[in-house]
């Protein structure tokens, strides 16, 4: 529809066995205003935490619609090196599909998410 939405990754706080949940929600553009959020992901049995997720849009798909990137910082790893992965959430058009890896830094790269800025 040509107007910009707002995505929000939102913290669901632990679980009983302290796995981290989260969800993103979407705020629809009506032109003056937005309308009321609307929950399109959920972490489900999954781990998430929004901590270490630094969140940004754009086609990444080439096919107009506005995808959602998610920078994850897994931390520093048992031999030393700092793992970070690279998230897709694709647009659906009404929501997105569940993310999908699209790089991981694991075995290639020391890659400090600490030290990463999306803009």
């Amino acid at each position: 529809d040509g107007k910009a939405d707002v995505g929000v990754l939102y913290d669901n706080g632990q679980t009983e066995d302290s796995r981290n949940q989260a969800a993103l929600w979407t705020f629809t553009s009506t032109g003056t205003g937005f309308s009321d959020p609307s929950r399109k992901w959920e972490s489900g049995s999954g781990s998430w935490n929004t901590d270490t997720s630094k969140v940004t849009a754009g086609d990444f798909d080439g096919d107009g619609r506005t995808d959602v990137g998610v920078l994850y910082g897994y931390g520093v790893q048992g031999d030393g090196t700092n793992r970070t992965g690279l998230w897709k959430f694709s647009s659906t058009g009404t929501g997105f599909n569940a993310p999908v890896m699209s790089w991981d830094s694991a075995g290639q790269t020391s890659w400090n998410w600490k030290a990463s800025k999306l803009g």
